[in-house]
């Protein structure tokens, strides 16, 4: 496969590190740059040099995808290197694989027990993770898993270089509002400002994104709800009917947040508050993919979310400990307890409670 030069840099600097003696590298990609292409040569060198590469993902989406990408390099799932899901493999029965290589797609989420177990099956692997935004709402860093963070490109540097399109500055209320407050109705603001465009409406609860989708199919727009609640069978209809352009908007809770590429979307809605800016950055990333005719996403932030977590295309540094993901313009200011990680106040001595 042919490599873009960041995702060349980016091999090449994990594999400097794991000969300078780290076992796991976490690489930090941006929704949209090819994590997943990225993974598959890293694989594909491994089984080169006569490795058992295993590739994990914490759902059924995410493992298609692999096994399609690692198909089409002509990598044998099964054969050449196995693909599991966490939850296989973290059934007090299951078997794992003697990889000498594991690849964790969307690595935020191993921790504790399944870590653990991977870790304890394979201690002598080398770990590669993957992940657009390495960051946990629960604040725990990911310095336990890797050794090391690899960022391979930023947001902010994927749109310069035109592997993104901008999203431009959101549209939005002029601060952060209360719980419950919109500053319009998602209706009226996708036909406003986004009317014709193939739109992901974020909701609140499963209730409320079926609501909305009726009120938009009032209103003469082609909408669905979706959620993981539906049959298997029901939800992939609902995709492949907005993937041929028969529906023009989906919403949903966090279904759609991680985990399904469609590079038509052209508008995100947020119609409620996200809790962390890798939260914000991972939606806004289904709108950011190029598509023929597509030359700009549109953010509709409803609640002012990025009012507390910084507009999407915001220089960003991204750490395994402390708070993962830093704004630029506010490094200076924040400052973290050396023993807990945790934040502390430039006014507050620092100490653990």
């Amino acid at each position: 496969m042919s490599l873009r030069p960041y995702q060349v840099r980016a091999l090449d600097d994990a594999r400097r590190h794991i000969e300078a003696g780290a076992q796991s590298v976490l690489l930090c990609m941006p929704t949209g740059t090819g994590k997943t292409k990225t993974a598959v040569e890293a694989v594909a060198g491994h089984v080169a040099l006569g490795g058992v590469p295993m590739f994990v993902a914490p759902r059924r989406e995410l493992v298609m995808q692999a096994s399609a990408a690692l198909e089409a390099r002509g990598l044998e799932p099964g054969h050449d290197v196995f693909v599991r899901t966490i939850q296989e493999l973290s059934m007090p029965s299951a078997k794992i694989p003697p990889a000498t290589m594991v690849v964790l797609d969307e690595a935020r989420h191993y921790v504790a027990d399944a870590w653990s177990r991977l870790r304890g099956a394979l201690p002598d692997a080398l770990y590669l993770g993957l992940d657009a935004t390495p960051e946990r709402a629960d604040g725990r860093g990911l310095s336990g898993m890797f050794d090391v963070l690899v960022e391979a490109i930023s947001v902010h540097d994927a749109i310069e270089q035109g592997y993104l399109v901008s999203c431009g500055v959101p549209i939005r209320p002029d601060r952060a509002l209360g719980p419950g407050e919109l500053a319009q109705d998602p209706v009226d603001a996708y036909l406003a400002h986004a009317a014709g465009t193939s739109a992901i409406v974020f909701c609140p609860s499963v209730g409320r994104a079926l609501e909305v989708a009726a009120r938009f199919r009032d209103r003469g727009v082609r909408a669905a709800g979706i959620s993981g609640e539906m049959p298997i069978g029901e939800r992939d209809c609902i995709l492949s009917e907005y993937e041929s352009g028969e529906l023009r908007v989906l919403c949903n809770v966090h279904l759609l947040t991680e985990g399904w590429d469609s590079p038509r979307t052209e508008t995100v809605i947020l119609t409620s508050p996200v809790t962390t800016a890798g939260g914000l950055l991972q939606r806004t990333g289904r709108a950011l993919r190029p598509y023929p005719g597509k030359t700009r996403a549109i953010l509709i932030d409803l609640v002012g979310t990025t009012h507390t977590h910084g507009d999407p295309e915001e220089p960003r540094t991204w750490h395994l400990d402390g708070k993962a993901t830093r704004r630029i313009a506010e490094e200076l200011d924040v400052r973290f307890c050396p023993v807990c990680g945790s934040i502390v106040s430039p006014v507050v001595p620092m100490r653990c409670e």
